[in-house]
């Protein structure tokens, strides 16, 4: 099942069929064919040609598993993304570090502004002051330390529905900070892009949110944990400038990939073993001999994904419906359906994702956002 090894094996399929094309197709024994001579030009065609395709993607293959080198701080990143997602430093360097940049910002540097709310940011150390105001006119201060993500309103364009499409945020440096980020017209691109860097930043946010949640829990913020708001508020200016989240931090040997796994950068250093170890690891009798694996071609496929007017349409419904101002039954606060239509109107409004429905369960005497 894996790409590599099949390339390989019809390389050198294609590569005996030229020379047994070019050779006459000798008998057993022989190193060419005994008079008369016998040339197959078409099998000789057809042999380079697919030797060429073959051949040519075998090479990619193996260029792809070459050592890749990153710099200190793209290193401290890639930790963070493997830990969480298991990508590999070639999609790390080619889909995530060139789609955004690094950033320093001193104490008192605008990390989020009017002109600046259009990007998304990791933070990798220091600690930043946010504070979120929302249409209605209310409130809210937040803190983020290393680890965290700035910007929950853009992650809609994964797919992951967090609302705060009502809301503008600002974010002030309280110490050193270092921060990467990115656009949210890249981040569009890469919601469509491949699934492997989806998943990366699917996993990514999820982790951040998480974490974002559970601080923002009394249990949570006084929790004994390294990254806890009563932990960070202990910390002095130069120790919260040094502390990073334990993603960030050295990968144990236990963490390192097998030489064989693709993107391990240490699969020409034994190469034969590392041959051996993926054919072991990836081979499959056939039946009755051994069980082919379960779903080799299967691929996550793209996430349902609402524009943002659609979103913010959505979002919107819900405030009402929360605020005991929504039109319809269950005005007592049972369960409400909304349903996402097809934006062009064919034929009377069809359901666009009609198996993705939605039930909100709202209590008036709750207010919630």
């Amino acid at each position: 099942s894996d790409l590599l090894l099949v390339r390989l094996f019809l390389t050198l399929g294609y590569a005996w069929l030229l020379v047994q094309a070019a050779t006459g197709f000798p008998a057993w024994g022989a190193y060419a064919s005994e008079d008369p001579v016998v040339v197959g030009v078409d099998t000789i065609v057809w042999s380079a040609v697919g030797l060429y395709i073959q051949g040519s993607s075998l090479v990619q293959l193996l260029l792809d598993e070459l050592p890749v080198l990153l710099s200190p701080d793209e290193e401290e990143l890639w930790r963070l993304f493997y830990r969480l997602s298991g990508i590999t430093r070639l999609m790390f360097l080619k889909r995530v570090l060139r789609s955004g940049q690094f950033n320093a910002y001193a104490p008192g540097d605008a990390v989020v502004d009017a002109a600046s709310e259009q990007r998304v940011h990791i933070v990798i150390q220091g600690h930043i002051h946010a504070r979120i105001r929302y249409s209605d006119g209310s409130r809210k201060a937040l803190d983020f330390f290393s680890g965290d993500m700035i910007g929950f309103k853009h992650l809609s364009l994964f797919g992951v529905y967090v609302g705060f499409l009502d809301a503008s945020m600002t974010c002030v440096a309280r110490s050193p900070a270092f921060t990467f980020s990115v656009d949210t017209d890249t981040l569009q691109s890469l919601g469509k892009g491949p699934s492997t860097v989806r998943q990366a930043w699917l996993s990514v946010i999820v982790s951040a949110m998480a974490r974002a949640a559970e601080r923002n829990t009394r249990a949570g913020a006084m929790s004994g944990s390294s990254d806890s708001l009563e932990s960070m508020r202990k910390l002095n200016p130069e120790e919260l400038q040094a502390w990073r989240h334990p993603a960030f931090r050295e990968l144990s040997a236990e963490e390192q990939p097998a030489a064989h796994v693709p993107g391990s950068g240490r699969f020409f250093r034994a190469l034969p073993r590392s041959l051996v170890s993926l054919m072991a690891h990836t081979l499959a009798l056939p039946f009755p001999c051994g069980r082919q694996p379960l779903a080799v071609r299967h691929a996550p496929g793209l996430p349902q994904r609402l524009e943002p007017g659609e979103l913010q349409e959505a979002m919107s419904l819900l405030l009402r419906v929360d605020r005991g101002r929504d039109e319809g039954p269950s005005s007592h606060g049972g369960p409400r359906m909304l349903r996402r239509r097809d934006g062009e109107g064919g034929e009377g409004g069809r359901a666009a994702l009609a198996p993705q429905t939605v039930a909100v369960t709202v209590e008036p005497s709750t207010p919630a956002r």
